[in-house]
């Protein structure tokens, strides 16, 4: 039983192993890639194009009155409210759903993990700055923000 099994692996080798050494090297060179991630405060100039910061007084010169309206601002963001002000209304990044999106008031989440959130009750009253996080740079807030952070 060894002799078969030896005999089948010499075999294979001699058939597979020129054909891998035929073969040519890969002649494209690419740039080193170097990925970073921190939670740490930075400016914005300094961060991914991704982020968005919606000043609160700005917004309330302007007219808005809850964040549910200010989100609509936001490139990649879309609000859907059911009917009048104070009715359910999601929040949809980037093409996802409305469970992906996690949000945040003073760095808790609002929403439990991979569940969706009702901005109904978020007005601009107390708020000072709403900071927009989209794309793969949300992955730092955790596994449920999948398309982007509010906070």
């Amino acid at each position: 039983m060894r002799c078969w099994l030896f005999s089948f692996v010499a075999v294979a080798l001699v058939r597979y192993v020129p054909a891998l050494a035929a073969q040519q090297p890969d002649s494209a060179v690419l740039p080193r890639v170097v990925v970073t991630a921190t939670r740490l405060d930075a400016e914005v100039a300094s961060r991914v194009p991704a982020v968005t910061v919606l000043d609160a007084q700005q917004l309330r010169q302007a007219g808005v009155r809850d964040v549910a309206d200010a989100l609509r601002l936001v490139p990649g963001v879309t609000v859907v409210r059911n009917a009048g002000p104070g009715s359910v209304t999601s929040l949809f990044m980037r093409g996802g759903e409305s469970d992906y999106v996690k949000v945040l008031v003073d760095g808790v989440p609002v929403n439990d993990p991979g569940g969706a959130v009702d901005l109904a009750w978020l007005s601009l009253d107390n708020v000072e700055r709403i900071e927009v996080v989209r794309g793969p740079t949300s992955v730092l807030y955790g596994s449920d923000a999948v398309t982007g952070v509010v906070q």
